[in-house]
């Protein structure tokens, strides 16, 4: 390859490189959490570990057990987030030192140092998706210490089923309302309002894999 055609192909990919660090920097800004209840010292800490339910009642000033449906669905909601600004923010910092080798004579070397670098990054995004994904697929506390009685506790699981739905814009239909007769088995009723929720959350992982490039 003459040195004209070289300089064109390096032309090329460091354009493309700054495009695609442009872009994660862009997703990592849009993403950025602005400490909403103004503790810096406690969110500073939730940001580095935000699946701690202790550092998110400190931060909210209630018990898990006291939290409305409305705090648990923005605590969710900021959960998600600050995971996606995690793995945008690590994309943008290890596709800034890929792109160092664009800038050198290409050698196998370089190739295999560009190649682990792109290994690692996945890796790093992985994990914080892992435990994304943890976070949206857990049974709540509440539901799993309900389900021990389903007959004494079915109207209770049924609101809390509701206040679930709710989460993914989705309307939960009560019990009485599909089978007003109460001859359909509550158990195998509140499996099958389970397996739904489950799909949904399902649904939002694979949307969360998307938004974040990864399959």
């Amino acid at each position: 390859m003459n040195r004209t055609v070289m300089f064109s192909t390096k032309i090329f990919y460091m354009f493309l490189a700054l495009i695609f660090l442009a872009a994660s920097m862009a997703i990592a800004q849009d993403l950025q959490q602005d400490d909403p209840y103004k503790k810096p010292q406690i969110w500073k800490k939730i940001k580095a570990n935000p699946n701690d339910s202790t550092l998110w009642s400190l931060y909210v000033g209630k018990k898990w057990a006291l939290m409305s449906a409305d705090d648990k669905e923005a605590i969710t909601s900021w959960q998600q987030e600050l995971y996606i600004q995690s793995i945008a923010e690590k994309e943008a910092v290890y596709g800034a030192r890929d792109n160092e080798d664009l800038f050198k004579e290409p050698t196998k070397a370089g190739s295999s140092v560009t190649a682990t670098a792109k290994v690692v990054r996945s890796e790093a995004a992985m994990k914080q998706l892992v435990a994304l994904e943890a976070i949206i697929m857990q049974e709540r506390s509440d539901i799993t210490q309900l389900k021990k009685n389903i007959f004494e506790n079915f109207v209770i699981l049924e609101d809390v089923l509701r206040e679930e739905f709710a989460l993914y814009n989705v309307s939960y239909r009560y019990y009485d309302d599909v089978h007003s007769d109460r001859k359909y088995s509550e158990i195998k009723w509140i499996e099958e309002q389970e397996a739904r929720l489950k799909k949904l959350k399902q649904e939002k992982v694979a949307a969360l894999r998307k938004e974040v490039g990864i399959k």
